[in-house]
């Protein structure tokens, strides 16, 4: 009887898997922005020089070893989100902004933390800056009405922030509240009086909180005078307006 022998059938070497491709990256949203200079030169948005300008205006108020700490450096870092958080809204769908208002939202950014010093150190930062381009090109190194309008702002809020934050006003709705005053101011940063007092945004809940957050509005820029205000510059700030709201 022949014998049929069988044989299985060879087996194919195995294929190497091929190597996995790493998930790809979600896109960095900044990469959609970009920043025009002074000069006209478009650049890409770099919120790390925003950290670095304001860790300056911290050092000039804090001093070398205040600004170094932790607690300063995380601060310095939550502004700089708020500041590239602010930007982005204004333009979700990308877009360039102009380095004067980079420098405006920082400005902002300080004011309403409360940071009113390092705020004014800013602007004097801004306004040196100003200056040593102005040399450079030859140009006087006279301030412009805008820097020399937000110095005094700065200044003011400066004065009168903390003294407003420290009147307590409470109940429903009190931060729906917005007091305007006009005042005027002598010569020598004295207070001459008031123009007018006037608050919006009343309501059924917070009306009978109005005449105290008139009060406070007014006790603030009293216990804030005499403002430090450069005297050449008088026409700016004799008479003058602030906003009062409570957050």
């Amino acid at each position: 009887m022949q014998t049929v022998r069988s044989t299985a059938p060879a087996v194919a070497p195995a294929t190497p898997a091929a190597p996995i491709e790493p998930a790809a990256t979600t896109a960095d949203p900044l990469t959609h922005y970009q920043i025009m200079r002074r000069n006209g030169a478009v650049v890409r948005f770099e919120p790390a020089k925003i950290a670095v300008a304001m860790m300056k205006a911290f050092l000039a108020v804090h001093g070398t070893q205040g600004a170094a700490s932790a607690s300063v450096r995380e601060l310095v870092d939550e502004l700089t989100q708020t500041v590239v958080r602010a930007l982005m809204r204004s333009r979700p769908a990308g877009g360039t902004f102009h380095i004067e208002d980079v420098q405006d939202q920082v400005e902002l950014a300080l004011m309403r933390g409360s940071h009113h010093e390092v705020a004014r150190a800013y602007v004097l930062y801004r306004e040196r800056r100003a200056q040593e381009r102005a040399q450079h090109k030859g140009a006087p190194a006279a301030a412009t009405a805008a820097e020399v309008k937000r110095s005094i702002d700065v200044s003011i809020k400066a004065a009168v922030g903390p003294r407003w934050n420290g009147c307590r006003i409470s109940g429903v709705d009190v931060d729906q509240l917005k007091t305007v005053v006009k005042f005027r101011l002598t010569q020598s940063g004295a207070l001459a009086g008031f123009a007018s007092v006037e608050t919006s945004g009343q309501n059924d809940s917070n009306k009978f909180q109005v005449q105290r957050h008139q009060e406070c509005a007014k006790r603030a820029i009293e216990l804030a005078a005499p403002f430090d205000l450069p005297e050449e510059n008088y026409s700016f700030w004799q008479n003058y307006t602030l906003d009062f709201i409570k957050r």
